[in-house]
């Protein structure tokens, strides 16, 4: 009973969202409603009377005025129906535009770790089905409009039925009940099939992109994978096909037994009717209206109940993404207190340990180390150290789960979450530049505002003049050719100059580097951290990396190991101190050549 209130309650409450959304949807809604009610009582009733005419008086002027009434009846109210339809129609993709709106932006303003749980990626697919797929907002207007359209049919016919046997309206509800009890258990295997499908879904969609997409396409072509790629679409689509075969067998049995069921009745009812009419307990304009109506108050019942089992299903879909809309940021994002020194960032790091959700394993452990206004700090250690765990906490990304981050001395929880984000400018190992145009990359949302010669000479600075100039259209030259014919690709290490000119756009007093440079080789990426160390020197500068070409800059080393910090200390202090960072430093430093290694000894 609690189940089927939930069902019932989550379509009150899409409803009453769909309405406050778009009145102009429930006016036509209303409108198709009242409209289709009526359609089919002229073409039941009249032909009665049309016929007893003809039999009793034949009385030609009140035949042809039966035969005008029921024309323009049918005319007028099929007019409108032809009329309102498509007005609602396009009403559904308004509708199903908004609420994509809606449901882009909650997505964005989710916590990350929600977006890094394949549990809930799943949820966000179903959730995405209910706007987008069969089962969802279509679905919801045409069976609720079914529903109610079915519902008025009902009351009218069972008003003529009742008349010449009230048992029959009783028999036809019974036969409507099997039948609905049937449907709802395929569309229960329906809903079941295209859940074992979301998942595989998603590796068959995510292989068509990945085919598709520049980016990938090259290592696909030169490591010959093809076949490979393919292969495990096939196998994430034979899982599909085999989840709907199974479905459409259920169906099978399931339609024969409907299909007897309905057949038994109908020719008991017409057998009755053919009875009644020999022994003339009706006429046969009776006859006609009853036969009609009977057979049309058996198809409304029965679409009454049809269309219920099929809520059943849209429910399913319903109740996926109502659980994803209304997932809980675990983040505090309240505007609980205003931090206005935005020149001064002292973040410390107080015995923070952290384990990721549903994990039991602790990532990070006892880590306490504090970074001061105009610091050049960077984060070393091997692949797996915690480095980047690291920094989605000094981010907030995710809570610590054990300890405390204070920003100026104040519990980084207890800071306005937009504000607090203002402290930093990031540029990730997996930095993604958009294909839009050099000016919208480094700008973007700004770029209606900020002047071209602003963005100029930021990508001058960080040396990609020559790229801009003689790329096509300058600086409105769209990165790649997505959508600009005369877009340009850039090489890596122009990309990551890019990513950098975006966070010096962005100018906030702590920028950090997250391992941008890793695919560069040294000499490269010694290069553009001296470039990037000339261009913060009046901001704090975090430096994340594996290797140790940013070292030379830094005023404080942290080296990670196994997600705990071993050593702090400066370039000259850790190699005396004779530990990991200088067994990195060697073991590095003997994988260069004669020219490398200046870098590191210079």
């Amino acid at each position: 009973m609690k189940y089927t209130l939930k069902k019932f309650t989550n379509l009150y409450v899409l409803g009453k969202r769909i309405f406050s959304i778009d009145k102009r949807y429930s006016l036509y809604f209303t409108i198709l409603i009242i409209l289709k009610t009526l359609a089919p009582f002229a073409l039941v009733v009249i032909p009665k009377y049309i016929l007893d005419e003809i039999i009793a008086l034949n009385r030609l002027n009140i035949i042809i005025k039966y035969l005008l009434f029921m024309a323009f009846f049918n005319f007028i109210i099929n007019f409108l129906i032809q009329y309102f339809e498509p007005l609602l129609n396009n009403r559904i993709h308004h509708l199903r535009t908004k609420l994509s709106n809606e449901f882009s932006s909650y997505v964005l303003n989710l916590d990350y770790e929600y977006l890094e749980d394949p549990n809930i990626l799943d949820k966000k697919q179903k959730a995405i089905e209910f706007i987008y797929g069969s089962n969802g907002l279509e679905s919801f207007t045409f069976n609720i409009e079914s529903i109610v359209v079915n519902i008025g049919q009902v009351i009218g016919y069972t008003y003529l039925i009742i008349s010449i046997n009230p048992y029959i309206v009783l028999m036809i509800f019974c036969g409507a009940i099997i039948n609905a009890k049937f449907q709802a258990m395929a569309e229960k295997y329906s809903y079941e099939a295209e859940m074992e499908m979301v998942r595989p879904s998603r590796m068959a969609n995510y292989i068509d992109y990945i085919c598709s997409d520049q980016v990938h396409i090259k290592d696909i072509r030169f490591l010959g994978i093809e076949k490979w790629l393919l292969n495990k679409k096939k196998e994430s689509n034979k899982i599909k096909l085999l989840a709907l075969d199974k479905v459409a067998h259920k169906y099978i049995h399931l339609g024969i037994v409907t299909t007897l069921t309905s057949n038994i009745l109908n020719i008991f009812f017409y057998s009755y009717l053919i009875y009644s009419l020999y022994t003339k307990q009706i006429i046969i304009g009776d006859f006609v209206m009853y036969l009609s109506a009977i057979t049309n108050f058996s198809l409304s019942l029965s679409n009454i109940f049809v269309s219920m089992a099929k809520f059943l299903n849209i429910n399913y879909y319903l109740e996926n993404y109502m659980e994803f809309v209304s997932l809980n940021n675990k983040i505090n994002r309240k505007n609980i207190g205003m931090i206005v020194e935005l020149n001064r960032a002292v973040i410390e790091f107080v015995n923070v340990s952290f384990k990721y959700p549903n994990h039991d394993t602790f990532v990070l452990r006892n880590i306490t180390f504090s970074i001061s206004t105009n610091d050049k700090i960077s984060i070393v250690g091997e692949n797996g150290a915690g480095k980047t765990t690291f920094i989605k906490l000094l981010l907030r990304l995710y809570d610590p789960t054990e300890g405390e981050i204070l920003l100026n001395g104040r519990n980084i929880k207890e800071i306005d979450y937009e504000l607090y984000r203002k402290y930093f400018s990031t540029v990730f190992q997996d930095y993604k530049l958009f294909a839009f145009s050099f000016k919208e990359n480094v700008s973007l949302n700004n770029s209606d505002t900020v002047s071209d010669d602003e963005i100029l000479d930021i990508l001058n600075k960080v040396g990609l003049e020559d790229k801009v100039n003689s790329s096509a259209k300058g600086l409105f030259t769209g990165i790649s050719r997505i959508y600009d014919d005369l877009g340009t690709d850039l090489s890596g290490g122009e990309g990551q100059r890019l990513a950098i000119a975006r966070a010096l756009f962005i100018n906030r007093p702590i920028v950090i580097l997250d391992e941008p440079t890793s695919a560069l080789d040294p000499i490269a990426e010694y290069q553009i951290y001296q470039k990037f160390d000339t261009l913060v020197k009046n901001k704090t500068s975090v430096y994340i990396s594996h290797r140790l070409a940013s070292t030379k800059f830094s005023d404080k080393i942290a080296v990670f190991d196994n997600g705990e910090i071993i050593e702090v200390g400066n370039h000259d202090k850790l190699m005396k101190l004779g530990g990991k960072y200088r067994s990195m430093f060697n073991m590095q430093a003997e994988n260069y050549n004669d020219n490398n290694k200046e870098i590191l000894y210079e």
